[in-house]
């Protein structure tokens, strides 16, 4: 990663705000947000989880993330493919045969997001059976050492009451976290 990637990273979450048709906030907990990431593209796990209160960044961040790996790689085929997680369960349920292909390649793109992680229902059933596509998603990636990116408002014990402690303890091993433990921008007047 180049020596810039705090001002690209910058510059990016910017655009990602304004493009909502708001102002970026600048304080000290988003500087300090932001920094944990740049640092986390040079020097991090496989993994990050963005977690903490609603209304705080952290979809504009996964958008920015996404945005500066696809412009490092030379390519928008190489950004972060970011999803929700409902929109992963839905694709995980589809009898369309694009849509199956989709869910595959989540388990083998090079960087994938999954974004608002625990909205979504954990068990579904497909044909009859029980799957927890979040949770398969999860593992392949950490089995093949993949790039995941999660978002969510979840803290980790609401993790592992949610997914289970097998994917805590993942999640512990394989991801830097990111908190973003301070008041949503939608209700600052």
């Amino acid at each position: 990663m180049p020596e810039t990637v705090y001002d690209d990273l910058l510059q990016c979450y910017v655009y990602f705000v304004r493009a909502s048709e708001r102002e970026i906030q600048q304080t000290a907990d988003i500087e300090k947000v932001l920094r944990s990431a740049a640092n986390w593209l040079k020097t991090g796990k496989r993994g990050l989880l963005l977690y903490g209160n609603c209304g705080t960044g952290k979809t504009k961040l996964m958008q920015a993330l996404s945005s500066l790996l696809a412009y490092y790689n030379n390519s928008h085929l190489n950004g972060l493919k970011v999803y929700s997680a409902g929109e992963v369960v839905r694709l995980s349920l589809s009898k369309d045969e694009k849509e199956c292909t989709t869910f595959d390649y989540l388990r083998k793109w090079r960087y994938v997001g999954i974004d608002d992680l625990g909205t979504e229902p954990v068990n579904v059933k497909n044909w009859g059976t029980d799957t927890n596509p979040i949770i398969d998603i999860i593992y392949k990636r950490y089995d093949a050492m993949k790039v995941t990116v999660l978002s969510t408002n979840l803290n980790m014990d609401g993790i592992k009451n949610t997914y289970g402690e097998r994917i805590h303890d993942r999640i512990c091993e394989m991801y830097d976290r990111i908190s973003f433990n301070f008041q949503s921008f939608r209700t600052k007047k």
